[in-house]
């Protein structure tokens, strides 16, 4: 048997790849672009109608990029994949479409470890054509303390954001999650109820309604640009929960009210009688 080497192995050819010019690197397609121009009548409306016709087509509002999805077998799921076939009809319909999934959508991911994998894996053209970011993330899974913040920490991961040239809005969306069964959450939500400024007794204060939100735009204004519009949104896990715990003893409390009255209306028809 001959030793394994790299002549042995079939010569394969080179995956090709679609041109960004209209009509290709290899002039020979040339004729066959301007046949399609004269004969297609979806290329031969005015460019205005064409990007009319685009805009329906891969405007889909959001495209999610998700890390860590959960099994989705035997469950509802929602489309958020615009018709990308479309531009693999023609070289003229790819060089006008390319790019208009990214820039007509906004691209939301679930972890920001999604950044830097995005930015790696898209090309520049690519990068530079998205507008709008939604994150939603987990700021800490527990408290901090004077040595290390976690909320800094995480948001150091929103550095790949300078990448992208082209961005006009980012929106996060964090939840903060804090330790084993939430004890720790439950505790600042009590006292945010009661209208306590001072959370805890900490330099960083990173559980404070209202200064976790500024903080992260704060963070993130060092990796955008001056022009691009930053907003974020804070909640605490948990908190609808004690709001419909609450609304539940009342709606009991209620019942117990009116079962009593109608017991005392039944006592006195009873003496009546």
């Amino acid at each position: 048997m001959k030793p394994y080497t790299s002549t042995t192995q079939p010569n394969r050819p080179a995956p090709s790849r679609i041109s960004s010019t209209p009509y290709g690197d290899n002039l020979k397609t040339l004729p066959k672009y301007q046949s399609n121009q004269l004969s297609s009548p979806l290329l031969r409306l005015p460019g205005e109608i064409r990007n009319q016709i685009w805009g329906h087509i891969f405007d889909v509002g959001t495209l999610k990029l998700n890390l860590f999805e959960p099994p989705t077998f035997g469950k509802q799921q929602t489309d958020y994949t615009p018709r990308l076939t479309l531009l693999s009809v023609s070289r003229q319909i790819y060089a006008e479409t390319r790019l208009l999934p990214f820039s007509l959508n906004t691209l939301a991911v679930n972890s920001p470890y999604a950044i830097r994998a995005l930015s790696l894996w898209l090309s520049f053209s690519q990068r530079s054509a998205i507008r709008n970011f939604t994150f939603h993330t987990t700021i800490y899974r527990g408290p901090c303390n004077e040595k290390r913040c976690r909320f800094e920490d995480n948001a150091m991961q929103f550095g790949p954001l300078r990448w992208f040239s082209g961005l006009r809005a980012v929106h996060v969306t964090d939840c903060t999650w804090f330790g084993e069964a939430g004890r720790f959450g439950q505790h600042c939500r009590f006292m945010l109820r009661d209208g306590d400024t001072e959370l805890w007794d900490s330099a960083h204060c990173c559980v404070r309604r209202g200064i976790i939100e500024g903080r992260m735009v704060e963070l993130l204004r060092k990796d955008v640009a001056d022009g691009v519009v930053l907003t974020s949104q804070h909640t605490i896990v948990g908190e609808g929960e004690d709001a419909s715990e609450d609304e539940d003893s009342s709606d009991e409390d209620s019942s117990d009210e009116e079962d009593s009255s109608d017991e005392e209306d039944a006592s006195e028809n009873w003496g009546l009688e």
